[in-house]
């Protein structure tokens, strides 16, 4: 949709419709705000990887079930909610649906990862998977 927009610094309203997000702002390194993201979303791979100057994450429906390198390469990015359950599942390539959701983030803190609180063990064991470390997820 956007991928590969470097002048983009503000996300448009997406519609209440959309399921498939994935590589939609990929690599807009300007991107400062991101959009709300519909609860009809599942797949957000690549959705916000390498946006470099974006600070806040949007809020993660609870329909989200692929989040693979979703916000790899944010460096910038500080805090994030996740409404979705941790995704054991694997693609087709047999790569997990979570992995490297958040690698190389590295302005995330201790706490900085708020999961639903039943959720919150699984996503701990894992943080490896998804290129955190376990005390990154907090219970929201």
């Amino acid at each position: 949709c956007f991928n590969d927009c470097t002048n983009l610094t503000q996300a448009p309203v997406i519609p209440a419709s959309v399921t498939d997000m994935s590589f939609c702002f990929n690599d807009c390194t300007n991107l400062t705000q991101a959009p709300v993201i519909p609860t009809s979303v599942t797949d957000m791979r690549f959705c916000f990887s390498d946006c470099t100057k974006l600070t806040q994450a949007p809020v993660i429906p609870v329909n989200v079930t692929n989040m693979q390198n979703c916000f790899s390469g944010c460096i910038s990015l500080k805090t994030i909610v996740l409404k979705c359950n941790y995704n054991r599942e694997r693609d087709v390539k047999n790569n997990p649906y979570f992995e490297d959701a958040f690698d190389g983030c590295a302005s995330l803190t201790v706490g900085s990862i708020k999961v639903p609180a039943g959720q919150l063990a699984t996503y701990k064991t894992n943080a490896a998977v998804m290129g955190v470390i376990p005390n990154t997820f907090a219970a929201e």
